[in-house]
């Protein structure tokens, strides 16, 4: 679960916010359907979505950069968070 996690706000950072529109738009249409401005509503959990991704994947590149040494030496367990994303399994569809 939390390489999934890991792997969809890594999108998510990876996307721009016209295309993060375009991929939810079925979710999108579906959670303002009944807000007087849909419009606005939806930009709104665009951008929302937009800062997850962005926020996630900086404290990814953090502890990183704090674990680097760690990593290096294989002094993390196989099953941690950085030794998935280091491995790059995040990146693997599940």
């Amino acid at each position: 679960m939390a390489v999934n996690y890991t792997r969809h706000a890594i999108e998510l950072y990876r996307m721009s916010e016209a295309e993060i529109a375009a991929k939810f738009n079925r979710d999108l249409t579906r959670a303002v359907r009944f807000l007087p401005k849909r419009r606005e509503a939806a930009l709104q959990f665009v951008e929302m979505h937009k800062r997850h991704g962005e926020i996630v994947y900086h404290v990814l590149r953090l502890q990183l950069q704090q674990h680097v040494g760690r990593l290096l030496e294989g002094g993390l367990e196989e099953s941690s968070m950085l030794a998935m994303v280091m491995g790059q399994r995040h990146l693997e569809s599940s």
